[in-house]
This record gives C-alpha cells, sequence and structure tokens, in this order.
C-alpha cells in the first residue's frame, strides 16, 4: 500500500477575462486519486459579464481570448461540475482566496448560490513546508522539489496539473498521506529532541530518535520574573504600543487599497496602449506596496510589545 493512498483533492486554477472575478472564461482542473492524477482538463467558459471584459495582459497571462470561448458553455454548466466534485474532494489552487472569490462572484452575477466547499491553498503549504523556497510559487517550488517539466500543453489544464504535481511531491517528502495531514499545523520538537537543524524540521510521523550524547534537549522558556511595582507601568506603556501599531496597521491597510485601485488604472492604461502612463502607475503601485508592508509590519510589532 502506497504512502499516498489516501491522498485525493482537486487542483483547480481559475482564469478571468479580465479585474472582475466574476469575469471567469476557464477553470484548469487535475483530478487527484491515491496519490496520482488521473484525469486533467481545461473548461473553457462563457465570461459572466460578457466578451467585451476582455484584456490584452490577462489573455496573454493565461491564452484564453473571445475566440477561445465563442461556443464553451455558460458558467452555471461549469459550476455546476464543479459543485459535483466539490461535493466529494476537497479543493486545491495556488491561490485559494482567488480562486474561490472568482467562483463564487461568478456563480452570484448568473443568479446562483455557491456551495460550501473545502479550499486548500498550495502556496501556504510551499511556505510551511519549504520555507527556504523564496519566493513561495508553484514555479520555484516545483524546481526546489525535483519536479520534472512534464510539457502539458496549453490548454490541458497545465496549470492546475502542476499545482498538482508541486502537492504530491510535498506529501511524498513530509510523509504526509492525506491532505489534513498535510495543511495541519507544525508542532514544536518533544521535549527529549536535541535542537539541530533536522530536530526543528517538521516531524511527519517520523521514529523518533535517540539524542546524541551531551546534546542540548529543548524545553519551554520560564517567563522572566516581573516586579510587582514595575508591571504596572508595564502595562501602561503596553496600551501605548499598541494605540500606536494600531494607528500604523490603519495607514498600511490605506496604502494597500491604495495599492489595489493603482493596478487597476495601469490595467486600464496598459488597454487603451498608454505605455508612459502604466509605467509611472507600477512606480506609485511599488512605493504603496512597499509602504503597507513597512506599516504593517512595523504596526503589529508595536502591537505586541509591552513596554518602551
Amino acid at each position: 500500500m502506497s504512502e499516498l493512498d489516501e491522498l485525493d483533492f482537486v487542483a483547480v486554477e481559475i482564469h478571468t477575462a479580465g479585474a472582475d472575478p466574476a469575469s471567469v472564461c476557464a477553470v484548469d482542473m487535475a483530478l487527484v486519486r491515491g496519490g496520482e492524477i488521473v484525469a486533467a482538463e481545461r473548461w473553457p467558459v462563457r465570461p459572466p459579464t460578457g466578451p467585451a471584459s476582455f484584456s490584452r495582459l490577462h489573455t496573454q497571462l493565461h491564452g484564453v481570448d473571445e475566440a477561445a470561448v465563442a461556443d464553451a458553455p455558460d458558467w452555471p454548466e461549469v459550476a455546476a461540475q464543479l459543485d459535483l466534485l466539490g461535493e466529494h474532494l476537497p479543493f486545491v489552487a495556488s491561490g485559494a482566496d482567488r480562486d474561490r472569490g472568482a467562483y463564487e462572484a461568478a456563480t452570484r452575477a448568473t443568479g446562483g448560490t455557491p456551495q460550501e466547499h473545502e479550499w486548500r491553498d498550495a502556496l501556504t503549504l510551499v511556505g510551511r513546508l519549504r520555507p527556504d523556497v523564496a519566493p513561495p510559487r508553484i514555479a520555484t517550488a516545483a524546481q526546489a522539489l525535483g519536479v520534472p517539466d512534464g510539457g502539458h500543453p496549453a490548454g490541458s489544464g497545465s496549470e492546475a496539473v502542476r499545482t498538482a504535481e508541486v502537492v504530491l511531491a510535498l506529501a511524498r517528502q513530509s510523509g504526509r498521506g492525506t491532505v489534513r495531514r498535510l495543511w495541519s499545523e507544525a508542532v514544536p520538537p518533544a521535549p527529549d529532541e536535541p535542537i539541530i537543524p533536522e530536530s526543528l524540521r517538521q516531524r511527519h510521523g517520523a521514529e523518533p530518535r535517540v539524542p546524541p550524547a551531551g546534546a542540548h534537549r529543548w524545553a519551554p522558556p520560564s517567563p522572566a520574573p516581573v516586579a510587582a511595582s514595575a508591571a504596572p507601568a508595564a502595562r501602561g506603556g503596553g496600551v501605548g504600543w499598541k494605540l500606536a501599531g494600531t494607528a500604523m496597521v490603519g495607514i498600511a491597510l490605506g496604502a494597500a487599497l491604495f495599492f489595489v485601485a493603482s493596478v487597476s488604472v495601469i490595467m486600464e492604461y496598459l488597454e487603451d496602449g498608454r505605455g508612459s502612463d502604466a509605467t509611472v502607475g507600477m512606480g506609485i503601485a511599488a512605493l504603496s506596496a512597499f509602504l503597507a508592508w513597512w506599516f504593517g509590519k512595523t504596526g503589529v510589532g508595536w502591537m505586541r510589545r509591552e513596554d518602551g
């Protein structure tokens, strides 16, 4: 019996015609049963938002244009196939929030009610099990894991296949043979394990090892004693840091919203052939993204401080 005999899921990549998440134009699907990819397809879709929603930028990304979906089914028909799969198997995507958002938006746009399915994010799994992969992307993860390029032709569900191959490689490497075990949280090393790199990695059902002689043993750190007279001052300082950190996080959220708006404007510039304006917009978007990251990181750090 293979260690992956119970690993079953559906890898999906949902493509949109434009920036509107409801403008679904294709769904890549790879069905995994017993740790093997048994089927892979691309389902073209006529976008619920109409053929005018196609943008050159999105077409360059996924290769789907108006002509490719001229005879394609409408979204409700394709959504019904997804729902049938989702009743029995979890969905795995390289950007689960994005794909789930597109599924739900397209379903509502066509008068339907989105079904509650289990969605798992493949990039979250990459970041957790292989923190050495940077940036955490499907392509870089495939290279780091030694996943060969299968040469899947475009239009055959190739993006979903690649996602499935990376997840399967992570499952083999970690020894986690089910979706639930793959995405379960890591635990700290047991108290009888030495602090060496191998023992600090996530352990996936491996047999316990005998620590080498003289190795330092892991134990939870004891909290530092706080003088009674200093406790009120520490609590007061903590409130100040939390208020300042909250303000910083608010600024970060504003910068993030500005970044999202900038991306939409850049796409409009590209569609209109205004390359120079798009270049300026990219610079502004990059600056707003950096500010959102810096203010967010700093604000969260301040919120966690307890004193000055």
